[in-house]
């Protein structure tokens, strides 16, 4: 019986080109294709991300966009005409126009001081020439006019209410020796009631209260900078004493927020963004942890709402949101508000500046097309300042 004798070969890359077969070799190239295109993807990759870390680092953080190729180069079969070219043009003269710093020549001949406000109390303070007038005869008056500061001072208003008793008529002498004989003291004693205030019995008047929650959350002075200003004018005051105040200013407006948010909530168009806050933490003296602060916007009558969560969660968004029966809800395209794009009668929309900033980043990756989105989205922009600058309506800005 004849012995077969098989032999397996395996060729792999380190062998000659010369000895591998025409298909081994066009396995060979098929790999190799894809590991260049493996490689060519990463090295785009990478220089993309060291650009945008060079913007960061080394780079203006505004994202100023000048096309540098005409809106017909590229079309992507969208069929779509480029529209307001003049105004775009003229856009883009301007950009290029404030990127050359210029030197500024101040013409003192022409250049007069700024008036004070009219609306400001003035005090008129005449000053006579210190010399005998006798035979002299005014021919007008030079006023020299300068803003005067007067710095905070705290004062003390006394609310005064007079006591009165009723004064016992004659016909009620009888009524009054028989409350007498009974033990009883029959007097009519009348008081004006106080004036209501926001914290009854408050030390601080209602004005007070408002400086101090203006001063801390509209100017940004906490509560330990404050006291170091009224002690700097006069008053000392704990702590503990302006925390007790605003906490109470607080309980006191949560029916105005409640109001607030159901206005909010009754429309069709609500924004909503969130931002990191630094959040002191009570078990840790001196520490702080990181809170979100969400903003809820009605852009049409201007009013809004901000509520504190502790995180980032859908949790935050859901709560709050539960009583926005329908509309747009407009947003950042962060995936906590992907919940409500299911929901009926709500329309989930996105922010064109965020888009946009991905095409920009994209402009040493693709320049052609990031260019197109770029110059497509800032005609977008002339719209928009068209229909600002002559305060249309929402109505008027949908027709342009």
């Amino acid at each position: 019986m004849r012995n077969t004798f098989y032999f397996c070969f395996v060729i792999t890359t380190d062998a000659p080109y010369e000895i591998l077969s025409q298909l081994q070799l066009v396995e060979l190239a098929k790999k190799l294709t894809e590991s260049n295109r493996e490689l060519v993807f990463m090295v785009e990759k990478l220089k993309h991300e060291l650009s945008h870390y060079k913007q960061l680092v080394h780079g203006p953080r505004h994202e100023r966009f000048i096309v540098s190729t005409s809106p017909e180069q590229l079309a992507l079969g969208l069929n779509v005409e480029p529209t307001h070219i003049i105004e775009v043009e003229q856009i883009q003269k301007t950009q290029a126009h404030d990127r050359v710093k210029t030197k500024k020549v101040r013409n003192y001949k022409t250049t007069g001081r700024q008036a004070l406000p009219a609306h400001l109390p003035r005090e008129r303070v005449v000053i006579q020439p210190q010399i005998d007038l006798t035979g002299y005869k005014q021919i007008g008056e030079e006023v020299t006019e300068e803003l005067h500061y007067k710095e905070a001072e705290f004062s003390v208003t006394q609310t005064v209410r007079p006591k009165y008793v009723e004064i016992a008529k004659p016909n009620d002498d009888q009524s009054q020796t028989k409350a007498d004989e009974e033990g009883e003291e029959k007097t009519n004693i009348v008081i004006a009631d106080l004036p209501q205030r926001l914290i009854p019995r408050c030390l601080a008047s209602d004005s007070l209260l408002a400086h101090i929650i203006v001063s801390k959350l509209v100017d940004h002075l906490p509560l330990d900078r404050q006291l170091k200003i009224f002690k700097r004018i006069g008053l000392e005051l704990s702590n503990s004493t302006l925390g007790g105040w605003v906490s109470q200013v607080a309980t006191a407006l949560v029916p105005l927020g409640e109001t607030l948010r159901r206005l909010i909530f009754s429309g069709d168009y609500v924004m909503a963004d969130e931002t990191t806050l630094k959040v002191q933490d009570r078990n840790k003296k001196g520490k702080t942890h990181q809170g979100y602060l969400w903003a809820y916007l009605d852009p049409i009558n201007g009013l809004v709402i901000f509520d504190y969560q502790p995180g980032r969660g859908r949790e935050g968004p859901l709560e709050c949101l539960q009583n926005f029966k329908g509309g747009y809800l407009q947003t950042d395209a962060y995936n906590a508000y992907e919940i409500f794009a299911g929901r009926q009668g709500i329309t989930l929309i996105h922010c064109m500046a965020h888009a946009r900033r991905y095409f920009f980043k994209a402009k040493d990756n693709d320049l052609k097309r990031a260019e197109y989105a770029l110059g497509k989205i800032q005609e977008l922009y002339v719209l928009e300042q068209e229909a600002r600058s002559k305060q249309y309506t929402p109505e008027q800005r949908y027709e342009l």
